[in-house]
């Protein structure tokens, strides 16, 4: 956190305390003129940041720190009117797979044909700063009621994903835009998402198994657009030597790890639990978030060979520090956590669920709601057949590049946004081999 409070002002120059604990710097005395119409030239607040990113974020505070100043924010351009206009209205905008995918959109959909609007988070409370941030670097991020309802306005096509449907705020017919919704599980609440669902234009899941909650005749209609992992968040940049260290794990130890949010769904304790049964030299490190949960989790884990450990910001860190991966979730829409760990290079023990359905050889069994006999057995039977786990894994790796990448995906959903287009908007469709010519604009009858 960085404060800024007055202090003592005369002969014409204000005095101001600079506390930034969170980077090292303890405190700043500056004499400095003050030629703003308020008494304080910045106000910063946040947790998510460094401290040269936050110091950046002002004239003032870069000027104190000998940093150069940054230029004056201009307004944006206009869009390009060839664009189709594109937003994504979420319920959150917190750390989870789903806004992975909102990540995934926004970095990889063509910019030369889709115009991002922006996102809106309906609920301000659930808004993380730090993925707000993330997503902030792609286009605007709002929140609220108000901004939702702006954003059918502005928009040609709103992405609408995990709100109830009396949330969703989509407009009557007729109206300007197309409206998508979008399905990222298999579970009742998924199901009440599409309560109402005669009131969207089209329909999309992120995986065969997303498919069930949407209800027929919708159903039929709906595309599937598989998910992708995001190459760059696996790349380490601490090394599995100082995060194994940070978790308190001797060298000699192996590590079997879960990575992901700790919700009753994904049944986390089941990762902690399996420290009981494990195989001598291995400890499970439970990798997530989820303030609810986390005292039962660190409750189970005393007296065990277990660690809870909050998130952090890259997770190509904590999956370098693991040796195996577990996944016990009771149901997944999809399951990005499960991509990465393919693509990482990991055995994975993991329950019939996601995108594991669809490849159940990429991955070594467990039952839903495993006891720690069973993941223990799992875990030996991978240690047992080293040379069947290392084809299992180059195969998972191999498949993970090619039909869940970002490429694949950013085509994907190009091509499906591109068809959802209102009657009468006009969308510049790029195909190789062929020319520019607008969605839904006739040819000319003399040169065709």
């Amino acid at each position: 956190m960085v404060w800024i409070r007055s202090g003592v002002s005369g002969g014409g120059r204000d005095h101001y305390r600079i506390s930034v604990p969170n980077w090292g710097l303890r405190a700043l005395d500056v004499l400095r003129s003050c030629q703003c119409d308020h008494p304080f030239p910045v106000c910063a607040c946040s947790e998510g940041l460094s401290g040269p990113r936050l110091l950046q974020r002002s004239k003032f505070l870069s000027s104190l720190a000998g940093w150069p100043a940054p230029e004056p924010r201009r307004p944006a351009p206009p869009p390009d009117p060839r664009l189709l206009r594109v937003g994504i209205l979420t319920p959150a905008a917190e750390i989870g797979g789903a806004e992975v995918w909102m990540l995934s959109l926004l970095r990889e959909c063509d910019r030369s044909q889709i115009h991002w609007t922006g996102v809106v988070c309906l609920h301000p409370a659930n808004c993380d700063p730090f993925m707000r941030g993330r997503l902030a670097e792609h286009c605007p991020v709002r929140t609220g009621a108000e901004a939702a309802d702006r954003l059918y306005r502005e928009c040609d096509v709103v992405l609408v994903w995990g709100l109830l449907a009396s949330e969703q705020r989509i407009p009557r017919r007729p109206r300007s835009c197309s409206v998508v919704l979008i399905s990222h599980g298999c579970c009742g609440w998924t199901a009440r998402v599409f309560a109402d669902a005669g009131r969207a234009d089209h329909f999309a899941a992120v995986s065969r198994v997303a498919l069930q909650p949407i209800p027929e005749p919708f159903r039929a209609r709906a595309r599937i657009v598989e998910n992708c992992y995001d190459p760059a968040r696996l790349i380490p940049q601490r090394g599995r030597d100082a995060i194994r260290a940070e978790w308190g794990v001797e060298p000699s130890e192996r590590v079997l790890g879960y990575l992901g949010r700790w919700s009753p769904e994904k049944n986390a304790i089941a990762a902690v639990r399996a420290a009981e049964a494990l195989p001598e030299g291995w400890r499970s490190v439970v990798v997530g978030r989820g303030d609810e949960l986390r005292p039962t989790l660190e409750h189970a884990a005393l007296g065990l060979p277990a660690l809870v450990t909050g998130p952090v910001e890259h997770p190509g860190d904590v999956l370098a520090g693991f040796d195996a991966m577990i996944v016990p979730s009771h149901e997944e829409g999809s399951c990005i956590t499960l991509l990465e760990g393919w693509a990482a290079g990991l055995p994975v023990l993991c329950t019939p669920v996601g995108v594991a359905l669809d490849h159940p050889e990429l991955v070594r069994g467990i039952p839903l709601d495993p006891t720690p006999a069973a993941i223990a057995e799992a875990l030996r039977a991978d240690l047992a057949d080293v040379d069947g786990t290392a084809r299992r894994v180059a195969q998972a790796r191999e498949v993970a590049e090619r039909e869940y990448g970002p490429a694949r995906f950013g085509r994907e959903w190009t091509d499906f946004l591109a068809a959802t287009a209102p009657h009468g908007v006009q969308v510049r469709i790029r195909r190789a081999g062929k020319p520019k010519v607008p969605l839904g604009t006739p040819k000319c009858r003399t040169c065709g």
